[in-house]
């Protein structure tokens, strides 16, 4: 078999290459006509890069699908435009899929909860520590005593400090108690 379909259609045929086939139609009295059709390839569609996104984040837009025109679906699709929704899905990693002319490509999508790490401890008055425990890199840090970047400086009093990592549109926390050993 040459990979084309050999029983009765329509029938959408996707090709990577142009092809030349004979088409032969034969009537319920045994009578046949044949005609030679060429098939002309176009680009196959491409649903766009894998991603990955927290399940807070809320609806996005899947973006880089070509051609433009073609319909997303599979589980979080909340509009064939491609309007992702992390909240329906929950966290995993799921398949959606691009449908150009009956032509189907599909991309990945992780769904992670974000995580700024475990609280921790510090004694007052202690050098500055890194915030590094958390599950995706590249975030920023904020609140009391802390940088942008996760370094934390413990104050010379008892107490305790809530501060947050944001990363890709989420946020998380984690508590920090300065207290004497």
């Amino acid at each position: 078999s040459n990979g084309w379909p050999t029983t009765s259609g329509p029938h959408t045929i996707c090709t990577s290459v142009d092809s030349t086939i004979i088409v032969t139609v034969t009537d319920g009295q045994g009578f046949s006509s044949s005609d030679t059709i060429t098939i002309y390839a176009i680009d196959a569609p491409t649903a766009g890069p894998d991603t990955s996104v927290c399940d807070e984040f809320g609806l996005f837009q899947l973006v880089g699908a070509a051609p433009a025109g073609g319909s997303y679906f599979g589980p979080g699709i909340v509009n064939a435009s491609g309007i992702f929704d992390p909240m329906v899905t929950g966290q995993d990693n799921f398949y959606v899929y691009y449908d150009y002319q009956g032509c189907i490509d599909s991309l990945e999508i992780s769904v992670y909860e974000l995580d700024a790490g475990p609280d921790t401890a510090a004694c007052p008055g202690s050098g500055p520590m890194i915030l590094n425990g958390m599950n995706v890199p590249g975030g920023v840090w904020s609140g009391p005593n802390v940088t942008p970047g996760g370094v934390f400086s413990p104050p010379a009093v008892v107490d305790s400090f809530t501060v947050y990592y944001a990363a890709n549109g989420c946020m998380d926390s984690l508590v920090i108690r300065v207290d004497s050993i």
